[in-house]
């Protein structure tokens, strides 16, 4: 089970479609977020997003588990 401040963490990713934005938004470094999200798809065995270029755009798992973190925050 995730804290309030991680479902944050996809949320923002989802919100600002790229990590860097997001990272800077949540005043945390890039590289730590991507770790994150790499950590959290491994555990779940589902990719969250489509990495298109820099672009992040959610999957339809990824749009399933942000349904669920906004019922969480």
């Amino acid at each position: 089970m995730f804290s309030k401040r991680e479902y944050e963490y996809v949320m923002e990713i989802a919100k600002e479609g790229s990590f860097s934005k997001a990272a800077q938004k949540l005043y945390i470094s890039q590289p730590a977020l991507s770790k994150f999200l790499t950590r959290t798809e491994e555990m779940y065995g589902v990719q969250l997003f489509e990495r298109i270029g820099k672009k992040m755009i959610p999957t339809y798992a990824g749009k399933q588990y942000l349904e669920y973190a906004k019922q969480i925050v």
